[in-house]
């Protein structure tokens, strides 16, 4: 039966936000890159160590240390890689895969380009 009359206000224009849409406001990017370094399980062989022993060609040597060169000598000669630390048969390293280097991603945070880290659109 009875209208109620709206009562309007003083009308606000709404705030426009002002983040880059490229990184979202943080100024950040995450990037990532592939990097190389020598491989230390092979020693830059690109053959497999044997794993019986862990390279040494002895047993016992990973367990100890020993402190003189006859320690070593008196200690047991791995029968499986017959004392040279590498498996009779040449096979690639497990972790190169012979390439005598291991390749791994890595991540890091970049500066982005269109705000210059700064977070903003308009700049």
């Amino acid at each position: 039966w009875r209208k109620r009359n709206k009562k309007s206000g003083p009308t606000v224009a709404p705030i426009k936000e002002s983040k880059c849409p490229t990184c979202g406001g943080s100024g950040k990017l995450k990037t990532q890159r592939t990097k190389t370094a020598p491989c230390g399980h092979c020693k830059q062989t690109g053959r497999d160590i044997c794993h019986h022993c862990g390279g040494t060609g002895r047993y016992g040597v990973g367990l100890t240390v020993p402190q003189t060169e006859e320690e070593v000598q008196s200690m047991m000669k791995c029968d499986y890689c017959e004392g040279t630390g590498f498996p009779k048969i040449p096979i690639a390293c497990c972790m190169c895969k012979g390439a005598r280097k291991e390749t791994y991603t890595e991540t890091y945070d970049a500066t982005c380009p269109r705000c210059g880290g700064s977070g903003e659109a308009n700049r």
